[in-house]
């Protein structure tokens, strides 16, 4: 049982996520949500592509996600800190309005992009918290 375990870990599609049976990569590409726009990834290496990744091929989280439809996602590269994500998902939807409504999902990459310029200019940011973020998708 061990031996299929790992096997199931180390095969791209059949990782799951927190190392349960309960829902994988597979099931989320699978998931065909045609209408969906926006996915912010406030969780820890939801883009990360890590050593025991197949070399030729990027699937984490944040891409199982854009698979199942999702336009535009935002993840993070490896560990984030609990005080910086609650900041930046906040400063992140602020800027998703424009005039008052919410802006569309076209407006992600610049949202992020703005909001970790403005974490890296706080005094004491160092590099690995505001260049953990990455945007995929349109």
């Amino acid at each position: 049982m061990e031996a299929y375990a790992q096997e199931r870990l180390c095969s791209p599609h059949s990782s799951c996520m927190a190392k349960t049976d309960w829902l994988t990569l597979r099931d989320l590409m699978q998931a065909n949500l045609p209408h969906a726009e926006l996915a912010m990834l406030s969780a820890c290496h939801t883009a990360e592509h890590t050593a025991r990744s197949v070399h030729d091929e990027v699937l984490h989280l944040a891409a199982a996600v854009q698979f199942s439809g999702f336009r535009s996602v935002c993840g993070t590269l490896w560990q984030i800190l609990d005080a910086d994500e609650p900041v930046i998902a906040r400063e992140f939807y602020r800027r998703m309005e424009k005039d008052g409504k919410r802006a569309g999902y076209e407006e992600a990459a610049r949202a992020l992009g703005l909001t970790v310029r403005a974490l890296r200019r706080q005094k004491g940011t160092r590099l690995e918290q505001w260049v953990n973020y990455v945007h995929i998708g349109a």
